[in-house]
Order: structure tokens, then sequence, then C-alpha cells
């Protein structure tokens, strides 16, 4: 409804997991790493547990994709199977027609002593887990048992709510706790995160313009969904809607407490400032101009440089620490003495009523830069690169690495560098943009001719980089 409103090409916030949007930052990335590591290594049960709505099942989906092409997988949805019940399910999964109660059991060790010989690994990864009879959990446990000379003939992971972290610390589960070798939990997203993790949603689904949600805003749905992803995705879509039926593009946090009421979820009341600090703040502002004016009727300085005395007197009376830059300069501190009479009180005062804002600290910029700011190392790569990105077909992939605006292209020299050590330099290319008559700065790596390729890629990458919430794009986006 809302998608040629803010130039998207589908919607952003669906909460049924889509693999091709998996985000790969908050550690997620490493953890699904660290998953098919130990699967492909360990021998033991591996647990996975975390609040209702963090994210398991898009892990447990993107486990299955990354899985070898030699590994079946096993994959049990309903979680209130009888033993009886889940032992036939794995045996019509294994082929096996026959499923009597009273062979099911060997036939299915049978099934996987031949999978083992002929090269393949069986996986069965168990959704819902919290949520099994206990009765079939200790089923799981005697599956466990199975195993040749050498190894175990069937992989389990567990996937699960807290809960199931509740019910294997019971006395009467130890078994089955003790068989558990890998215990991983997935957290929800910190505030930092949420931020990262809308941007990257909203670019998945085509959005080329600038942030639609600003720091103040990700923080309030950080807050509202405690960082949980299912609701993070409901309230961003939430929010957007609100600001469609506004008509502007503009979101502003009261779209996110409309969005947060609908969904009912709970949000800090906003911040008001109380009438008593208010009138301090008066109070305060008064007493600078009686001050200025006072210090002002008893030194004299020439009528053309009475605006700049303002400015260097005003902090040191309104605000509680000088302004950097004027407090600490003798030319700014000192008033000329003259006999002249005192002047009068100049007409823009009421600029400095207020404390005057601390300005910025200047930006570092290389000495080596070229005229669209841009060091030697970018700028080489992004001339180098224009050719391969306009012959590159649009249905390929590529790994989106990084953007910068061009306020922050002197950036790029030390990333790049820093990348170079990471990935191989030939497959990085640079790419720059126009977005709401702003030029922004893209660094990508690889020519794919799939996702699963692109996703392949990341996850052969440094923690580190994929951190950053790296994921693939197809080149159909730069043209």
């Amino acid at each position: 409804m809302y998608l040629e409103h803010f130039g998207l090409s589908e919607a952003p916030f669906r909460i049924t997991p889509q693999t091709a949007w998996f985000y790969a930052g908050a550690q997620r990335g490493a953890l699904l790493d660290a998953l098919l590591y130990a699967i492909a290594h360990d021998e033991g049960i591996i647990k996975i547990s975390g609040e209702v709505g963090v994210g398991k099942t898009m892990l447990c989906r993107m486990l299955i994709e990354r899985l070898p092409a030699n590994v079946q997988v096993i994959y049990l949805s309903n979680p209130s199977l009888t033993p009886e019940a889940l032992l036939k399910t794995i045996a019509l999964e294994l082929g096996i027609a026959d499923t009597q109660p009273l062979t099911v059991l060997r036939q299915i060790e049978q099934a996987l002593i031949a999978s083992y010989e002929a090269g393949k690994r069986v996986v069965a990864i168990i959704d819902e887990a919290h949520a099994m009879p206990r009765e079939s959990l200790e089923q799981i446990r005697l599956l466990s048992n199975l195993e040749s000379a050498s190894r175990k003939l069937l992989q389990l992971v567990l996937f699960g709510q807290t809960e199931l972290d509740e019910l294997l610390a019971l006395r009467e589960m130890r078994s089955l706790h003790d068989r558990i070798t890998q215990h991983f939990a997935l957290g929800p997203l910190a505030e930092p995160d949420v931020a990262a993790y809308l941007r990257h949603r909203l670019e998945a689904a085509g959005y080329r313009g600038p942030d639609l949600f600003n720091t103040r805003n990700a923080r309030l749905i950080a807050q509202a969904s405690r960082g949980l992803t299912r609701r993070i995705n409901i309230l961003a879509d939430k929010t957007l809607m609100a600001a469609f039926a506004d008509k502007t593009r503009n979101i502003a946090p009261r779209h996110v407490r409309l969005a947060a009421q609908d969904a009912r979820y709970t949000l800090p009341p906003a911040r008001r400032l109380a009438l008593p600090a208010l009138g301090v703040l008066v109070g305060i502002s008064a007493l600078g101009l009686l001050g200025w004016w006072w210090l002002h009727s008893k030194t004299t300085t020439p009528a053309t440089n009475t605006i700049s005395a303002v400015v260097a007197a005003a902090p040191a009376v309104a605000s509680s620490e000088p302004a950097p830059g004027i407090a600490s300069s003798p030319a700014a501190t000192s008033v000329p003495v003259a006999t002249s009479t005192p002047p009068p009180v100049p007409a823009a005062l009421p600029q400095v009523s207020a404390p005057l804002a601390t300005p910025a600290a200047p930006t570092l910029v290389p000495q080596a830069v070229t005229q669209a700011g841009l060091g030697p190392i970018s700028a080489g790569l992004l001339q180098a690169s224009k050719s391969h990105i306009a012959q590159a077909p649009a249905s390929r992939f590529f790994v989106q690495i990084q953007r910068v605006s061009e306020a922050d292209a002197a950036s790029l020299e030390a990333f790049l560098q820093r990348l170079r050590q990471a990935i191989p330099a030939e497959q990085t290319r640079l790419y720059s943009a126009v977005i709401a008559g702003k030029t922004r700065y893209g660094v990508i790596f690889g020519d794919f001719e799939t996702a699963k390729e692109a996703n392949a890629a990341i996850a052969a990458m440094p923690e580190w980089l994929r951190g950053l919430g790296i994921y693939p794009r197809q080149y159909a986006a730069l043209k």
C-alpha cells in the first residue's frame, strides 16, 4: 500500500522469514557459521534457544539453506509428536515404507548406516522443541545413541524457546541434557543493531533514499520491540503506514508511538520539559543578559565589534562551560578600553538569550584527495569499477559491503586498505549513486550467478566483516 510512496519494490518488513534478507549483523552471521561448523564436526546434540520472535525460524531456514549438498535434512516442525509418530516421521523421510512399531527403529538404523557408507550425512532439525512431550524428548535421546564404529549416524539439532532450557534443567531430563554438546543462545538486537537492521531491510526492499528511521525513531522502536525482530518488523511496518496516512516521507516519533499503540506495545511516555525547569532556564537567560549589560556598561568596545563581543561573552554567562575556541583565546576575552561612552545594547541580543550550541569537531581529511573528496585508492577503484558494473547482467548478484555519504568519503581510504587484507582486492568494486540530490558511495564484492553463491561468499568472510550486516544484491539495483 505504501510501496510507491516510499520508493520500495516490495514490502520490507514482512514477518515471514526470507533467507535472501538475512541480517548477518549482531553476531547472527557468526552464530550461523558456528552451527554449520558444529554440524560438520560435532557428534552430540546441538541446542539453540531464544525468546519468542527473536529470529530462530530465520536462523533455522538459513541453516538448512547453507548445509552442503551431501547432507540430508529431516525437518520436523510439529513439536507435539508422540514417540511413535516421531519415529514414523523420520522413517518416512528416510524412504522407509514399513513403519511397524516393533521394527521401525531398527530400519531407521539400517537406513542411516547406508547413508553413512554412501558418504552422506543425515541431520534432523526439530523446531519448537520446547513444546515436545517429555516422552518424545526421551526418544530423541535414544536416537542419539545410533552410531557407527567411529561417529554418530544422526545429527540432532533442537530449536526452542527459553522454556527448553528450563525443561532440560529438570533432574529427570539430565540424561538428555548431558548429550547436548553445543548450547547456543540467540539474543535480541541491541539499540544500534536495530537501526542497522531497519536500514538493511529497507535497502533489501529496494529503498535508495536517506534514512527513513533516524536515531530517535530507531531508539523508540528498539524500546517498544525489546530488540525482537518480529516486533521490529511489525512496528516498522505500522510506522511506515502511519507516515503514509499523513502523506509524508518524514517519519516522526509520533508515527512510531501510533504504531506501538496499535500493536499494543508499551513505550516510555514522551518527555516534556516541566514548567518549573522552563522557568529556571528563562531566569538563567535573563540573568545572563543582565550580566552582559552590566559588564559592558563598565568597559567599552568599538561599535564595529559589538556582535563579536556578544558571541564571546554570552556563553560564559549563559552556559556552564565556555564555547570551544573562544574562552581559550586572549583576543576573545580581552576587551579594549576606550574613553567613549558605553554602547547601547545591540538589537541582536535575542540571538544569545539561550546557550550557544557547541560547534562540531572538524572532519580530518587526507591531504591526497580528489575533487570528489575521494582518496587515491577510492578514486582509482571507482574508475576501474565502472566498466564491470555497466556490463554485468542485471540478474547476477554481488555482496553489498558498505555505503557512505559524500561527506564521509574520506573514510573509504582506511576501510579499503583494511578490506584488501580480508578479501580479494580484484573482486572489490566501488560505485557512486545520487540519492535525493546527495552522492553516496557503495563498496561491493564479487559477481555471482545466484544469491546462494553470494551467501556462500559471505559465510567465508571474516567475522568483523560479516558483523557489518553485509548482504546479497542484484546488479539490477545499480542499473
